[in-house]
């Protein structure tokens, strides 16, 4: 069974990927870049930037 995210078009297999990917929408960007000053909701996310 597929879980919709209800404010954009993705889809999750897994609820807990659907929890991850919701916090795009509701959370604020609390990890930011030192060098180009761009948001990132999650910290593993700004490392992969880096």
């Amino acid at each position: 069974r597929m879980h919709a995210c209800p404010w954009c078009p993705m889809q999750c297999a897994r609820r807990h990927d659907l929890r991850r990917h919701m916090a795009t929408h509701t959370q604020a960007q609390r990890f930011l870049c030192v060098h180009c000053g761009k948001g990132f909701t999650r910290r593993d996310v700004l490392h992969r930037h880096l």
